[in-house]
């Protein structure tokens, strides 16, 4: 009886560490902060466990293999006083009954309940690791002496990787996924890639009169028009429509666009479509010339093309065509 006791007793300790052991591993670091923002009972614990990762983790194996050492040589002391001849059998039923009942089982367990477990025993790891902090400092100073420092960067593919699995398990909806996805996107695609071409963008004379471009904005229903000097390589700013509508509501037909427009940020080709959207931030403004390495005009970009990087086309009610660039 005394035996089974032991035996039970050991599986039981090793397999409740071995359980902790893979509820931490499962629950990433970024899934312990959503927790601990939501303010989850237990996840601010979690958190700080997941933060200091390396010491859990040594706890949880050194009590683990400790329970399995020591128990195993109780149990075949005990088994050596009683059973003789039998001690081979003994020691290959606890083999088996740790591997199954002690590690498979309970890191099963741990997987598929990871959050709540980690969230309700996190604090008892911390409480263990602040204990055996002593035990904790001399390990890790050992670890830094034999392999040093290293710190695990979380790269572009992982991110890729962790959107496609949370989209596949439910955790997050497809058109998230390819909003996360997209985002990549942007650092990798060039103004050239999203302006307008010079050659379908509809600009606007400087001395041309309120009354000239009502006919255009007619036409062409844009709401930001560039605005040139001598030629399309000297562009001098830009004219919102819903300025020359109010120019032409005050009764101002004979007004030219030089009055109205205001002043427009040139862009090089070359810029990424993330770094142009810092600047549309920066500057609070929507739209810039994108010109050449000779400073020369070669397209209009606006916010609508590098937000159309991330959530796909926009279109309103006033748009004749999908994309504009593809219009020769």
């Amino acid at each position: 009886m005394k035996l089974i006791i032991e035996g039970v007793v050991i599986v039981v300790v090793t397999g409740f560490f071995a359980m902790l052991e893979a509820s931490m591993f499962t629950v990433s670091l970024s899934r312990a902060r959503v927790l601990a923002a939501q303010k989850k009972r237990g996840a601010d614990a979690l958190l700080k466990a997941k933060l200091t990762m390396a010491r859990s983790i040594f706890l949880l194996v050194v009590f683990m293999n400790v329970s399995t050492v020591i128990g195993s040589i109780l149990i075949g002391k005990d088994a050596g006083e009683e059973f003789a001849g039998s001690v081979a059998i003994v020691s290959l039923i606890m083999t088996f009954a740790i591997i199954l009942f002690g590690e498979l089982i309970p890191k099963s367990i741990g997987d598929k309940y990871a959050e709540k477990i980690g969230m309700t025993f996190a604090p008892v790891i911390l409480v263990i690791t602040k204990i055996f902090s002593p035990i904790v400092w001399l390990y890790e100073k050992l670890i830094k002496l034999l392999i040093g420092t290293h710190t695990i960067l979380v790269s572009e593919d992982d991110l890729r990787v962790m959107s496609e699995t949370s989209h596949a398990e439910g955790e997050i909806e497809l058109d998230e996924k390819r909003i996360i996805l997209n985002t990549f996107e942007m650092n990798d695609t060039l103004v050239r890639d999203i302006m307008t071409p010079r050659g379908v963008v509809e600009f606007l004379s400087d001395q041309c009169t309120l009354t000239d471009a009502l006919a255009i904005i007619g036409e062409k229903p844009f709401s930001r028009i560039p605005v040139y000097g001598n030629d399309l390589d000297d562009i001098v700013g830009v004219v919102t429509s819903k300025d020359i509508l109010r120019g032409l509501a005050r009764d101002e037909h004979s007004r030219t666009i030089s009055e109205f427009m205001k002043p427009v940020k040139f862009i090089p080709e070359t810029v990424q479509s993330d770094h142009l959207l810092v600047q549309f931030q920066k500057l609070k403004t929507h739209c810039a010339i994108v010109i050449d390495e000779n400073e020369k005009t070669v397209g209009f970009v606006t916010l609508e093309d590098v937000l159309e990087v991330l959530v796909g086309e926009i279109m309103d009610e006033t748009d004749e065509h999908e994309d504009m660039r593809n219009i020769r």
